[in-house]
């Protein structure tokens, strides 16, 4: 089941309602730590290619993101939407 490879959606397409008199949020970036720049453009880089993530140079939307160093010299890659 958890085998680090990614799956396609085979359902129908999903619709996000957002609530009513909702304005776009667009947070101000964190700080990336000199020791995981690297690291954090080779995962963006390698989800862009795998089609999880999509370079967008400009929206009113931004959700602040950050990396949190892994045992094994990885990353997590995390998204906080609730900034």
């Amino acid at each position: 089941m958890f085998d680090g490879t990614f799956g396609k959606w085979k359902g129908k397409p999903i619709h996000i309602q957002l609530k009513e008199g909702a304005t776009p949020y667009h947070a101000k970036p964190y700080a990336v730590p000199k020791a995981c720049e690297r690291k954090l453009k080779i995962e963006v880089d390698r989800l862009v290619k795998k089609g999880v993530l999509k370079k967008v140079y400009c929206s009113e939307w931004e959700a602040p993101s950050f990396a949190i160093p892994k045992k094994d010299q990885t990353i997590c890659f995390i998204n906080d939407f609730e900034s």
